[in-house]
């Protein structure tokens, strides 16, 4: 899981700690926040973040699809994976790059959806490269 860089946002301290161990006992980077805000900053701040983690809503009323969708408008292209307890969850406006992972979830499910979320992330840069390529002429 190397050259993955993962944002975790989660307001429950135990979880947040331990979903940062195991991302980054798997070789992971890992980047935390607990408040949609502070998760906005750390975007902005390391834009090397490729995958974002995060629950579906907060303590106190935020909602992660609303603050995925405020990093999408600050230009970051990073795969979002939304935890979730529906198994029907969607949201049109993350686009295909979002990944859902119903919780309750364990080690192995965190890793595949990480996993996946990497491959979503290879395959958009390759897309955006080929497209790059064929309106400049250029290789990207």
């Amino acid at each position: 899981m190397r050259n993955r860089m993962v944002l975790l946002v989660e307001d429950d301290p135990e979880t947040l700690t331990v979903m940062a161990a195991v991302l980054r006992k798997a070789g992971c980077g890992v980047f935390t926040a607990t408040r949609e805000d502070t998760a906005i900053a750390q975007i902005l701040e390391h834009p090397e973040i490729n995958i974002i983690i995060t629950d579906v809503c907060f303590e106190g009323g935020g909602k992660g699809m609303c603050m995925a969708e405020q990093v999408r408008r600050h230009g970051s292209n990073a795969t979002i994976v939304v935890t979730v307890t529906n198994p029907y969850a969607s949201c049109a406006t993350l686009g295909k790059s979002a990944i859902f992972l119903l919780k309750p979830y364990g080690r192995e499910a965190l890793l595949s959806a990480v996993a996946a979320a990497a491959k979503a992330h290879e395959a958009a840069n390759t897309s955006r490269a080929s497209l790059l390529q064929g309106t400049t002429g250029k290789r990207a």
